[in-house]
């Protein structure tokens, strides 16, 4: 028997991915050209930062871990599903350097305009 934050973990996943899909296809944008980032945090992360997502190796990761952590300040009562669903993207063996240390900016420049509101 699964504990209960995988079946947590397991939600969150499919719900950031349905996430990413929806803004990808309302833009009518790709992971390559990471039209979520430019049209709907335009006003929180920094354009250097957006650029640097854009051309991250782990693109398609770091647009995921962005949802989510637009989530975990949508829903803060469903931490450990989106805490779990980061934590399994940035732990994939496959998640280089430069990914997380953009993950890192990402969650310092979303904290700053969080405290700012």
């Amino acid at each position: 028997l699964l504990p209960p934050f995988m079946d947590s973990a397991t939600a969150a996943n499919a719900a950031v991915t349905a996430a990413t899909e929806d803004a990808q296809a309302a833009l009518g944008v790709g992971y390559a050209s990471f039209g979520y980032c430019t049209q709907q945090q335009s006003g929180s992360l920094s354009p250097s930062l957006c650029e640097r997502m854009m051309r991250c190796e782990n693109a398609k990761e770091v647009q995921e871990i962005q949802v989510g952590l637009e989530q975990l300040v949508a829903e803060p009562g469903e931490f450990e599903t989106w805490a779990s669903a980061i934590r399994e993207r940035t732990s994939k063996h496959s998640f280089k350097v430069e990914a997380l240390k953009i993950t890192i900016d990402m969650i310092t420049q979303l904290a700053h305009v969080i405290e700012n509101q």
